[in-house]
């Protein structure tokens, strides 16, 4: 098989993995409160990476690093997660995933304002692209009514 093709198997089958991965959330969220589920999902994935470090033995962070890396988890991956999960109860799989996967195109625009990055012309027409096709989809995000909450835990 050509690396071409490989390449080619290996970015299809990550997409598939990666967009059932909302899929098996949802399925989740209906036997366990958001909380639950986020705790439950991080503790299987602790032991995996446990595991890999394990077997890899890679060099240790070192002094600030842990506070970097605390807050990192803290909040780039605990609280995002909470949310997505705690939202998830609310609407369905299709509306989850291209409202966090928009997350480019404000990064993007607020990147450009308060960091003063630049933006090339293919960066330009990459958001507006983008920004499109979710401003066309936004009358069938908000067509049909939220669920009623239902317990957290």
């Amino acid at each position: 098989m050509s690396s071409q093709y490989l390449y080619t198997f290996l970015l299809v089958t990550i997409i598939l993995l990666w967009s059932y991965g909302w899929v098996l959330t949802k399925i989740g969220l209906s036997y366990m409160g958001p909380f639950t589920f986020a705790a439950l999902r991080f503790l299987l994935a602790s032991f995996a990476m446990i595991l890999v470090l394990f077997f890899l033995k890679p060099a240790r962070p070192k002094g600030t690093e842990w506070i970097i890396l605390f807050i990192v988890g803290l909040l780039q991956t605990t609280a995002m997660f909470l949310l997505i999960n705690y939202g998830m109860m609310f609407v369905n799989v299709s509306k989850s995933s291209i409202l966090i996967y928009s997350m480019p195109i404000w990064s993007g625009i607020l990147g450009y304002i308060f960091l003063h990055e630049s933006l090339n012309y293919y960066k330009v027409i990459s958001l507006v692209v983008n920004y499109h096709f979710i401003s066309e989809q936004k009358s069938h995000f908000f067509a049909h009514s939220f669920r009623k909450p239902s317990p957290l835990f």
